[in-house]
């Protein structure tokens, strides 16, 4: 499920043409989008997708 959620975040961010990228620490996994939206350290990269994503939703 969390591999879905993954897939779906990065085909919207290239359907809008956005960039996602991860940087893995020893807290976890932090997504980044496009202008610098950054999500919480999370355990999976989904859940750091997903956080990020909604910011820029938000936005």
């Amino acid at each position: 499920m969390l591999n879905f959620v993954l897939l779906t975040i990065i085909q919207h961010c290239a359907a809008r043409q956005s960039s996602i990228s991860f940087s893995f620490t020893e807290l976890g996994t932090i997504a980044t989008i496009c202008n610098g939206l950054r999500s919480q350290p999370h355990p999976h990269p989904a859940i750091a997708a997903l956080d990020a994503y909604v910011q820029l939703l938000e936005f």
